[in-house]
């Protein structure tokens, strides 16, 4: 190939995207207007996958072919992740409120714990799901949560039920439900959802504070 061939072909494939020094693949747009080979981001970092799948209540986490991996890439452009809400804000309890009963019974108790778990050592009535939702995604345990945000769950046999979060941000599902379930939280006709079926009603066993089995933290209410 003589050189003015070669300047010609490093020129259309500059053009597609393509790179011939490192075999880079064309660049793909991120989810907050940046870009980046390979894999769209939310802050615009290279990722390790372009495949996404999602995670419990939301957590949309990139995964290499099926193996899941514990990025969390949120491809909801309507309802980002949200971390800090602004100075003069504790983003740790942005509530400002936290449960200091003990184990008083009340339906306001120990937001951000693991309800079931708990309840099942017979300390409480008997709940197929329940949780707390938050305003961002790594608040302490038993700092109030959001309030007035739908839960939707959906069973295996399509049956839909909703609970609303209470002034903790605690939800509580009584009503039976045939495993594996889908789930959405749901705020000023915004949703965020989760797609991956989930066996575990004890969502917060998951959405912990610095997030569990891939999660990305707590369960955040749509924005």
């Amino acid at each position: 190939m003589n050189l003015s061939a070669l300047v010609l072909l490093s020129a259309t494939l500059a053009a597609v995207g393509c790179s011939t020094a490192t075999g880079s693949s064309s660049t793909l747009g991120a989810a907050d207007g940046s870009t980046v080979d390979g894999v769209a981001t939310l802050d615009g970092t290279a990722g390790d996958s372009a495949v996404t799948d999602t995670d419990a209540l939301g957590a949309d986490v990139a995964v290499p072919d099926t193996a899941m991996d514990d990025t969390a890439v949120d491809q909801d452009l309507g309802s980002p992740f949200v971390d800090d809400l602004g100075p003069g804000v504790d983003n740790s309890c942005p509530s400002g409120k936290k449960w200091t009963s003990g184990n008083k019974g009340s339906t306001l108790m120990y937001p951000g714990k693991a309800c079931i778990t708990c309840h099942n050592q017979g300390e409480g009535p008997f709940f197929y799901a329940a949780g707390t939702v938050y305003p961002v995604a790594h608040a302490v345990d038993s700092c109030y949560g959001s309030a007035s945000v739908t839960v939707e769950l959906t069973d295996a046999n399509g049956k839909v039920v909703t609970a609303t979060t209470n002034a903790a941000g605690n939800f509580y599902i009584q009503k039976s439900l045939t495993m594996p379930y889908t789930a959405r939280v749901i705020k000023n006709g915004i949703s965020r959802d989760m797609l991956s079926p989930q066996k575990n009603g004890d969502c917060n066993t998951c959405h912990t504070a610095d997030g569990a089995t891939n999660a990305p933290g707590r369960i955040e209410e749509p924005y």
